[in-house]
């Protein structure tokens, strides 16, 4: 079967999108139950009608990762980006819709940088992203060598803690690395090794999944297991146990072969971070806190509940700019679980940037080296991302979001560069726009 499904719905979609070409009914049918819950038939409607003038023909090659998609189309005089989901059993409805235009994260890392002060250059890319938002605003930290500058943009506090979403994965990644070095674990070891008798673990012909497929993405399972139905969509992991985890392993069929691709999985990074807690018989939140949080100083980062107490917490807002609740992950703290600040960030990132100058310099060192080659240009460390640079240099990255928070946080080692953007409304991406708030750093340092 392959990609067919999604690539179906895409040609769905496009054959659909623009004034008056579905009615509710077919939106109903063609999307999960839900994702219609938490958006509404009416919202899906008239997004899809504001496709004015969209090509039913993919202009460049789309790029699939089983059950998901981005595609590049003609939308007006304008190129758009699409990216799409679909649930993994058929009907396959859809779980995800997202239409971009502009640069790309490449293209962004490529362009021309933008020249000035930080602060100006901030105020500018970034503040018009926060213009174009509903509701909230956005804390932004910016690292250049010893100077950190930061800036608070719309609705929020520059002090606030917000939810990180997938900003946790490089952590998890840390955190493997770290016991990997302190010889607790094997990258090669087996994830069944450390689940509890009886729990089933698929596998390719006895070929297992081991720790280190879990971290780069190409275990082969999917982004959630089959059958995943939250009872809030709102809230969609509340009721997500580790017992609803394991039913679903033992339930799912690996999407492509052990370690030939990726594919993203917080299915995948919730079983990590779940193993590597029974591993040590310790929880996951202490784990992270003993051995990256408290060794590098990040005294407002926690994993799970928030501390009672905790100041200046960000309140979420949907796409829509009504509120949404924050999010209680269950059994994928390891892939999703971490709430920060955009000053602990930026020590997160200072650090990785400088291993040597911390206690843990082995384990950041070993989570960014590069494992799998993910497309042009980009790389997969321990949950980083690695993307290539015009000049040879590589950016390290990951994103966050949940529906109401999202998150960027990159660095460039060779100038000590970094940005942290946190944005406390759901519906806004800030990844190219903060890549080129960092471009323009590194480009500012490389000529200072």
């Amino acid at each position: 079967m392959g990609d067919e499904p999604v690539r179906e719905r895409l040609s769905w979609l496009l054959a659909h999108a623009g004034p008056g070409r579905v009615n509710s009914a077919e939106i109903a049918d063609a999307f999960a139950a839900e994702f219609v819950a938490h958006v509404d038939v009416e919202r899906i409607g008239k997004f899809l009608a504001s496709w004015q003038g969209v090509d039913d023909s993919v202009i460049e090659e789309v790029t699939t990762s089983g059950f998901a998609l981005t595609a590049r189309v003609r939308l007006g005089d304008d190129l758009a980006r699409v990216q799409l989901s679909v649930e993994p059993e058929p009907p396959h409805r859809i779980t995800g819709l997202q239409l971009t235009t502009g640069p790309t994260r490449l293209e962004a890392v490529d362009a021309e940088p933008t020249t000035g002060p930080i602060t100006d250059v901030i105020n500018d890319v970034l503040g018009a992203v926060v213009a174009q938002m509903p509701a909230g605003g956005m804390a932004v930290g910016v690292l250049q060598g010893d100077e950190e500058t930061v800036v608070a943009l719309g609705d929020v506090a520059a002090g606030a803690t917000f939810d990180v979403g997938s900003i946790t994965k490089p952590c998890t990644g840390i955190l493997l690395a770290s016991l990997v070095t302190d010889g607790v674990v094997a990258l090669d070891d087996p994830v069944a090794k450390f689940l509890p008798e009886g729990v089933s673990v698929p596998d390719n012909a006895g070929r297992p999944i081991t720790l280190v497929d879990l971290v780069t993405h190409s275990s082969g399972l999917p982004g959630l297991p089959a059958g995943f139905d939250p009872s809030d969509p709102q809230n969609p992991y509340a009721d997500f146990t580790i017992e609803k985890l394991y039913e679903g392993l033992a339930s799912t069929e690996l999407e492509f072969s052990i370690g030939s691709r990726t594919q993203y999985s917080n299915f995948g990074f919730g079983l990590l971070g779940d193993a590597l807690s029974r591993a040590t018989n310790e929880s996951y939140e202490r784990l992270v806190e003993e051995r990256i949080f408290a060794p590098l100083g990040m005294t407002s980062t926690h994993a799970g509940s928030i501390p009672s107490g905790t100041p200046d917490l960000a309140t979420p807002y949907a796409q829509s700019g009504d509120l949404t609740p924050w999010w209680d992950v269950g059994a994928i703290l390891g892939a999703g679980g971490i709430r920060s600040t955009v000053t602990d960030l930026l020590r997160f990132a200072r650090a990785n940037i400088d291993p040597a100058s911390t206690p843990i310099d082995d384990a950041l060192e070993l989570a960014q080296r590069p494992r799998i080659v993910d497309s042009e240009r980009m790389q997969i460390g321990f949950g980083w991302v690695l993307l290539e640079r015009l000049d040879g240099s590589t950016i390290v990255w990951h994103n966050g979001g949940t529906y109401g928070f999202r998150a960027f946080l990159g660095f460039h080692r060779p100038s000590h560069t970094a940005i942290a953007t946190l944005v406390n409304c759901g519906g806004t991406d800030p990844d190219v726009a903060s890549l080129s708030v960092l471009s323009a750093a590194i480009h500012a340092a490389i000529n200072r």
